[in-house]
């Protein structure tokens, strides 16, 4: 039951920070993660936190945007 919860609750995340992580190959052909942040507000540091989530020994910023009125941002990181 608890576990259930956890997993709804990391979906709900998801979807509310309005995060999104796919792994495509990097630059040296490797893995790397290709992120969309989007939303009013804290959308820089929804990025950054995904990506800390995503790399806990820490990562590389591979390339970075930002959308029409910093409604959307992209991030490309590579973890160490």
């Amino acid at each position: 039951m608890i576990r259930t919860i956890t997993m709804l609750s990391a979906a709900f995340c998801l979807t509310a920070c309005g995060v999104t992580a796919t792994p495509v190959s990097g630059p040296s052909g490797g893995t790397s993660y290709s992120m969309v942040c989007q939303g009013m507000g804290r959308t820089k540091e929804a990025c950054y936190q995904k990506a800390g989530e995503i790399c806990p020994q820490g990562y590389n910023i591979e390339d970075s945007s930002t959308g029409a009125l910093a409604q959307q941002n992209t991030l490309l990181i590579t973890c160490r």
